[in-house]
């Protein structure tokens, strides 16, 4: 008896977020969110914040240098930051408070994240990881995300070592 275990390999799950995404952006411009339909394409787009995570951890076991990591998601989250500024107060600069200039997008987030794995898996006594990882979630309230994708970045990256092993039977 054969048994088919069905994987999902990294480019599929890439597509699956850059779908989710778009939907959840989609919906953000042209939905209501009060709205069924509007709830039901901002659920799906959650997605997207879980396989970012992943792919910071992944990234982080696997890359062989934290620092130009770190900084090309800086780049690209300086780089973002008008669009996303511009997406977010879509009603002109008359509307904006003093909060809307402390809203940066998830490339910010999933910096932290990359941070707060280093500091993780660093030599550093328990007490200081345990603060600077909770300093971090704090900067993490003026980013998109807030301090999600701190929580699960770290979620994968200690979990790395339990994934499922399975065997095809012959």
């Amino acid at each position: 008896m054969n048994k088919k275990v069905c994987a999902v390999d990294r480019n599929s799950l890439k597509l699956i977020a850059i779908i989710a995404m778009t939907i959840d952006h989609i919906a953000w411009a042209f939905v209501p969110t009060p709205t069924i339909l509007g709830q039901a394409l901002h659920t799906f787009g959650r997605l997207t914040i879980v396989i970012m995570s992943m792919f910071i951890a992944e990234g982080f076991i696997y890359t062989k240098n934290y620092e130009r990591y770190l900084s090309r998601l800086l780049v690209f989250a300086f780089i973002s930051q008008p669009f996303y500024f511009f997406f977010r107060n879509r009603n002109g600069l008359d509307g904006l408070i003093l909060i809307d200039y402390f809203d940066f997008n998830v490339l910010f987030s999933l910096s932290l994240a990359l941070m707060a794995l280093k500091l993780f898996s660093s030599k550093e006594k328990t007490y200081i990881k345990v603060i600077g990882i909770i300093l971090l979630c704090v900067l993490s309230y003026y980013c998109d995300w807030c301090f999600f994708p701190i929580l699960f970045s770290l979620g994968f990256y200690v979990t790395r070592e339990n994934k499922l092993k399975t065997k095809a039977e012959r």
